[in-house]
């Protein structure tokens, strides 16, 4: 319990300025997007260019039917622009709505 105690006396001993400048920062970057990603337009580029486009943005792409890979993605979601969470997932389509597997 002693440990407990003396952490406690430390937390309190320590200047009030640094719990301002942590919530300045948190601020700071909640303004410019925290952990947030701007999509990148995957319209036109074949399969391997949008899983690479979506790594550098820092998103993770998921393909629908990505056979043969020189084929160009037709559709995404979500929309190029969008503003996401990193790590977040993006479907591109390589078919065309006439095939039946891109939703409307």
């Amino acid at each position: 319990m002693t440990n407990i105690f003396a952490g406690f006396a430390k937390c309190l001993a320590r200047p009030a300025s640094v719990g301002v400048m942590a919530r300045g920062r948190a601020k700071a970057e909640q303004a410019r997007g925290g952990g947030l990603v701007e999509v990148p337009g995957l319209l036109g580029l074949h399969v391997a260019k949008a899983f690479a486009a979506g790594l550098r943005a820092g998103l993770v792409v998921k393909v629908i039917e990505p056979e043969p890979e020189d084929r160009p993605v037709l559709r995404q979601r979500p929309a190029p622009g969008t503003f996401v969470e990193r790590g977040s997932e993006v479907v591109a389509w390589t078919t065309g709505p006439g095939d039946g597997l891109v939703p409307a």
